[in-house]
């Protein structure tokens, strides 16, 4: 074999080392990055999440006790508002009361 003849040989098998070595590097590559990937998610999953889960519970029982202080705040103004036209009725019979007491008693001077 001539020299040319090897440095042809040793050429390719380089080329071809590399071509190999490329696709094996990338491969990993991507392996790791999927498998990274799959860890994160697992670390959000069983960390975060139940995390999220519980504040998310927290925040639902304090909605419900507020809701039943904004029912509760609604029932007293409900219990006032009627208290109010109440008095507003009896003010009025009181006001009509006056006034034909004061109509008759003017009515009993003129006589």
């Amino acid at each position: 074999m001539d020299s040319l003849t090897i440095v042809k040989i040793v050429a390719s098998g380089t080329v071809i080392t590399g071509f190999v070595w490329g696709l094996v590097k990338g491969f990993f590559s991507i392996y790791y990055t999927v498998r990274e990937t799959k860890n994160t998610v697992h670390l959000i999953a069983t960390n975060h999440l139940p995390h999220v889960q519980e504040s998310l519970n927290r925040q639902d029982t304090a909605i419900t006790e507020i809701k039943g202080s904004v029912q509760q705040v609604e029932n007293r103004l409900a219990d006032h508002v009627t208290r109010f036209e109440d008095t507003k009725k009896f003010v009025d019979k009181i006001n009509e009361s006056l006034i034909q007491s004061a109509v008759n008693h003017i009515q009993d001077t003129k006589d």
